[in-house]
């Protein structure tokens, strides 16, 4: 009698056993460099990974604000492995904000008043919006550092349509 084709199930296993042994970081999806082929995984205001998509060929289809976490063997060592956040939120890196969007006219890019707080809106989302036109919007947004070291938020998404009751 024959004896069933296993390979399957054992490479599951390791891949598990593998997994057990790694340090997962949360992050989420900032930008996707589709030049360089990976996905920039933004872990802090400073901080951050990129996951090739060469290794990782799952990540090409999530978009930025996609929150996940990523395996490594050592503290700093390269990423090893991905999964889905559990977490809809990263406090102080990655938050939903609601508030009002106002973009200039003669502008392309906008700005969000939420909170006290003042979101960055760049051009590839604030052309979506028309100028002069102030909206109440919900956003997802970023706390990264610039160029120039300053620390602020930036949207990365908008929603759009009914969603799920604000926590």
């Amino acid at each position: 009698r024959a004896i069933p084709d296993q390979s399957g199930a054992a490479r599951s296993l390791l891949k598990e056993l593998d997994r057990a042994s790694l340090t997962y970081a949360s992050g989420v999806i900032d930008h996707i460099n589709e030049a360089r082929a990976f996905s920039y995984v933004a872990t802090g205001t400073h901080t951050g990974l990129a996951l090739k998509h060469r290794q990782f060929p799952n990540v090409v289809s999530l978009p930025p604000g996609t929150l996940l976490d990523v395996g490594r063997a050592e503290p700093d060592g390269q990423p090893l492995d991905w999964r889905l956040c559990e977490a809809a939120e990263l406090p102080q890196l990655c938050e939903v904000r609601v508030g009002r969007l106002t973009r200039p006219e003669g502008k392309d890019f906008a700005f969000v008043e939420a909170g006290g707080e003042r979101i960055f809106v760049p051009p590839v989302q604030a052309s979506a919006f028309e100028p002069g036109e102030p909206r109440e919007v919900r956003c997802l947004a970023i706390r990264r550092a610039n160029r120039d070291g300053k620390v602020g938020w930036r949207a990365i998404r908008f929603f759009t349509g009914e969603l799920e009751p604000f926590r």
